[in-house]
């Protein structure tokens, strides 16, 4: 989408150019700085959730990033044969020297695979680093400092689970099971992220009460459930809203499981 997006913003803002009689200049940060605030201020989307305000405008701001980057030093043909080999993640994206150096995602295994007895997924999916840094800024975390936290990500899968009596207990979040596994480029960034979480699963535990010892936090809440925090090397685990007394049970699995691989090309 965002290439789709940033293509056609992109070849529409050349034209103007074009008609007006001057050269657009991809190579000038400034002016491609300039020109993403423009679009964004012209959004009436400031009312909304910031979750969904970022994630309709990422295809347009950093699209046109994207394709900005490629025109600098590439004509349109270098653009047309990206749509053969388009992103494969956000990071991609933010970042077009990691698209163009082919560093993809790293493969994480199904967290869904770690439910305990009594529960089934209903959702899977990976958040990226545009995902982490709406969440983390959504819980507090400054943003610059949040967007700086999620830069280091490599790779993740995170799955929802909901109890098997059905879909009509689903009363409030505390009926909602979320493990997710992340894969970070390095355990400095791993550490960077981990902090960062910290100061958000405080503030999205609501009566929690965090306990942090480094490498482990742990957010036990009213009515027996937990959140759960926990880092190795330059991966993390993270579990929201397992009952109490399985919650260890389940974080242990996750790691057993865990096989993420290299980032493919």
């Amino acid at each position: 989408m965002a290439l789709v997006e940033g293509d056609g913003l992109a070849l529409m803002l050349e034209y103007v150019f074009h008609e007006m009689g001057q050269p657009i200049a991809w190579s000038n940060p400034t002016m491609r700085s300039l020109m993403t605030k423009q679009i964004a201020q012209g959004a009436e989307l400031k009312s909304l959730p910031l979750y969904i305000r970022e994630t309709l405008l990422f295809p347009y701001l950093a699209g046109v990033g994207l394709i900005a980057e490629t025109r600098a030093q590439n004509s349109w043909v270098r653009v047309d044969r990206m749509f053969r080999n388009p992103p494969r993640s956000t990071e991609q994206v933010l970042h077009p020297a990691k698209y163009f150096a082919g560093e993809g995602p790293k493969i994480v295994p199904d967290p869904g695979l770690s439910a305990p007895s009594g529960w089934q997924q209903v959702f899977n999916n990976v958040t990226g680093e545009l995902g982490w840094a709406v969440f983390l800024e959504q819980h507090g975390v400054e943003r610059d400092r949040a967007r700086t936290a999620a830069e280091g990500w490599g790779g993740d899968r995170f799955a929802v689970s909901s109890p098997v009596k059905g879909d009509a207990s689903l009363t409030n979040d505390r009926d909602l099971l979320l493990v997710s596994l992340s894969s970070w480029d390095s355990e400095g960034e791993a550490v960077e992220a981990y902090d960062a979480l910290v100061d958000a699963l405080a503030k999205l535990g609501g009566d929690a009460t965090c306990k942090n010892r480094e490498t482990l936090l742990r957010c036990p809440r009213i009515g027996g459930q937990e959140t759960r925090l926990e880092r190795r090397d330059d991966r993390l685990v993270l579990v929201v809203g397992a009952p109490r007394d399985q919650v260890g049970a389940l974080v242990r699995k996750s790691w057993a499981q865990w096989k993420a691989a290299p980032a493919t090309p």
